[in-house]
């Protein structure tokens, strides 16, 4: 069975790739600039996926909570703080995972984060800190048996 975080994810991916990716007669509206958010709708956006990031949500969701349009909520959050919406919840999950991992075991920890691949998760994971999820647990259970 697919773990609910990751459905979210594909659910999104397609339908991004989708919308920009096929030419129809919509897509003039997508070329178009988008009507800019207010910073507060990016600490809306920020204070929702703190809420929620343990649960699959969705960029829809996190602009809805908002209070704009995904596509503002998007723009603001780059030019506010220089990464994609998605990479912010993503680096809130790191977090969360880098913390989680201690106590308990990388699988737990993972899906306790909100990630819904341990593949990915892992990988994400290592590329940000520099090390598995694995050998930080080994290394916390270590010191923990040293004191």
């Amino acid at each position: 069975t697919v773990p609910d975080a990751y459905r979210v994810l594909l659910r999104d991916g397609m339908t991004a790739l989708m919308l920009t990716g096929l030419a129809s007669n919509m897509s003039d509206l997508f070329d178009a600039p988008a009507p800019a958010a207010d910073p507060i709708a990016v600490r809306r956006a920020q204070d929702f996926m703190e809420a929620h990031a343990e649960r699959p949500i969705s960029m829809a969701e996190i602009a809805a909570a908002s209070m704009v349009s995904l596509r503002s909520l998007q723009d603001a959050y780059r030019k506010s703080r220089g990464m994609t919406l998605g990479e912010g919840l993503l680096a809130l999950r790191l977090e969360r995972f880098r913390v989680a991992a201690e106590p308990v075991s990388v699988a737990d920890a993972a899906f306790a984060a909100g990630f819904g691949h341990l593949g990915r998760a892992a990988a994400v994971y290592r590329q940000r800190f520099g090390e598995t999820p694995s050998e930080t647990l080994r290394k916390s259970l270590r010191d923990r048996s040293a004191r």
